[in-house]
């Protein structure tokens, strides 16, 4: 069996509790199927990664790849930036080497 080298590691907040992630890439889709697997929550990313529903937003601390994507674009998205986090749909974000040593936290509904 091959061994992983490049696991990614962070932290995934959702009010009071933190969750330490351990990761690799491709393990996922995007963060949303992380997400709901870790934290189980029916309510997190209603339209399954189709980016209309805003159900699925999260804050990344350090600013990630902060382009936005085509679906976050065209949904009219009011996505905050600064130097310090962004807002971003949790299931157009891919798992990779960017998410290491991040917070992120889940927002508690939908921003608009």
């Amino acid at each position: 069996m091959k061994q992983i080298k490049n696991f990614i590691d962070f932290v995934l907040v959702q009010g009071d509790e933190e969750i330490r992630v351990k990761t690799y890439p491709r393990e996922y889709g995007d963060l949303r199927l992380l997400i709901k697997d870790y934290l189980r929550r029916d309510d997190f990313g209603q339209c399954t990664g189709m980016g209309r529903c805003a159900t699925c937003m999260v804050t990344i601390s350090s600013n990630i790849n902060s382009a936005l994507t085509q679906n976050e674009r065209l949904s009219n998205l009011h996505i905050i930036k600064n130097t310090d986090r962004v807002v971003k749909l949790s299931c157009q974000v891919i798992i990779n080497d960017q998410l290491a040593n991040k917070r992120i936290s889940i927002l508690p509904g939908r921003l608009f």
